[in-house]
């Protein structure tokens, strides 16, 4: 089942499923998503937890025994498997493919994806995982949508913000935006000869860079 990150708390509110994919490129919401799962799947009894950052190299046969290792603190336990780029490989995809399949009640199996797009969603480990147990997806707040999301945020924080307040945050966020976007595209330029040119016939100012 695909739901939003707001939904979330209600879900776990009734019951806990067997698996959880939390996946966006936010990292703070993606952390926050995580820790309602690990706080949720703590009441239940699950108090043991291991954290896996996949990376190069990766072995994911010593992920599947410990997820079937009996453990030595807890009867119940939370496997937190974390995928920066979104892309198990095709070993890891058996993998996940294979432990949320296993079907052990004493196992959560809880993993978040660094980088998210909705054609993900039709990758054979991403639909095995959101049929099997809840896929959280979590997109960018859009411009139009922050005044909205800066007041939701505070009231549960427990704050009454005024309207010029939260109009003057979400133009601050949106100005910060902005630079970084700017930024992001300087450092993506040549680093070296750039010179800004003006073409007087179409009156259109361009980029000419001197790298070959």
């Amino acid at each position: 089942m695909a739901v939003k990150a707001e939904q979330l708390p209600s879900l776990l509110a009734r019951s806990l499923a067997p698996v959880y994919l939390l996946a966006g490129s936010e990292p703070l919401l993606v952390q926050e998503c995580r820790d309602q799962v690990i706080q949720a799947a703590q009441e239940q009894g699950f108090m043991e937890r291991t954290v896996h950052e996949v990376g190069k190299g990766f072995d994911w046969n010593l992920l599947e025994e410990a997820s079937v290792a009996p453990s030595l603190f807890s009867s119940r336990r939370i496997l937190d498997i974390r995928l920066p780029t979104g892309k198990p490989g095709t070993e890891g995809s058996k993998a996940l493919i294979d432990m949320a399949q296993a079907g052990d009640s004493d196992v959560l199996l809880l993993v978040s994806s660094g980088d998210w797009g909705a054609a993900m969603r039709k990758l054979k480990w991403t639909s095995m995982l959101a049929k099997i147990g809840i896929l959280v997806e979590i997109w960018p707040v859009k411009p139009q949508q922050l005044p909205g999301w800066i007041r939701n945020r505070m009231k549960l924080a427990g704050l009454e913000p005024e309207p010029e307040a939260v109009s003057l945050l979400a133009e601050l966020v949106r100005i910060s935006t902005s630079r970084m976007r700017s930024a992001r595209s300087a450092r993506r330029m040549p680093s070296c000869g750039i010179r800004f040119a003006t073409d007087r016939s179409s009156h259109s100012i361009g980029l000419r860079s001197n790298v070959p």
